[in-house]
């Protein structure tokens, strides 16, 4: 029977990620300024078009900014676990050019197919309160609940899988490490701390924005725009500290073998 573990140090592997994030700041605002004017004409794009509310339609327009943010993670995290460091020159990222170029096709189709589930599920919920209050509370709704609770726990180790193609690691060695139900928990914890910290802080500057900018007439598109931007920009980087949090946690899962 196998016993190895396959849970990793969240809390670390966290705080290393923040460690790498603050010392490598200004090259990273470097690397993530393109990826950044991509989803920000990406964003406005969806916001003109009015596709806001319409999840396939937002996943579509947003595909370019994917494959934008995908290679920066997928770069960062590559350089910073092949020792050359994120500053370094980009002429040595030829020696792993095809593990960055596979994650962040990885990410892409991650980043889809939550689109695609997330499009699927919304259109079958009810569209206003009279339909909803037809749904009696039963023991099968808590059930399906419950099963439908455990299985996104239970699938939220996938969704990061272009972490390990982007540090170069096996992946069918990787599945089988985190094949156990509990190995989600450490891949959520982890997340939860590089979620939180950050929300709190563009919660913060989103409400600050509310109180500053103008929100009737003709300018509240402009408002809603910026206040689309600053949303995306945290999210940006939610997603990066979460994948080198990543890193570092199954760099060490994968040690201790």
């Amino acid at each position: 029977m196998d016993t190895k573990n396959t849970n990793f140090d969240f809390v670390r592997a966290a705080n290393n990620s923040y460690i790498t994030v603050w010392d490598n700041r200004a090259a990273l605002l470097k690397l993530a300024l393109l990826p950044l004017m991509v989803k920000f004409g990406c964003l406005a794009a969806i916001l003109l078009l009015g596709f806001e509310g319409q999840i396939l339609r937002h996943g579509l327009v947003m595909l370019p900014a994917y494959f934008a943010e995908g290679f920066l993670i997928a770069y960062t995290i590559r350089t910073v676990h092949a020792g050359v460091g994120i500053s370094a020159d980009l002429k040595e990222a030829k020696y792993y050019f095809n593990d960055v170029i596979a994650a962040m096709i990885v990410f892409v189709l991650i980043q889809m197919a939550i689109v695609f589930l997330a499009g699927i599920t919304l259109a079958e919920m009810p569209e206003n309160i009279d339909q909803v209050e037809q749904y009696e509370p039963s023991l099968r709704i808590f059930v399906m609940a419950m099963l439908s609770f455990g299985l996104i726990i239970w699938a939220f180790r996938f969704t990061w899988l272009h972490v390990p193609v982007a540090m170069g690691i096996n992946l069918s060695s990787f599945l089988k490490r985190i094949r156990l139900f509990s190995s989600s928990l450490p891949i959520l914890g982890c997340w939860f701390l590089c979620f939180l910290p950050v929300a709190f802080v563009m919660v913060l500057v989103s409400r600050s924005a509310m109180f500053l900018l103008p929100q009737d007439g003709n300018v509240n598109m402009l408002s809603n725009l910026i206040l689309f931007f600053i949303q995306g920009g945290f999210e940006m980087l939610v997603n990066l500290i979460s994948a080198i949090a990543m890193s570092y946690g199954f760099k060490s899962l994968m040690e201790d073998q």
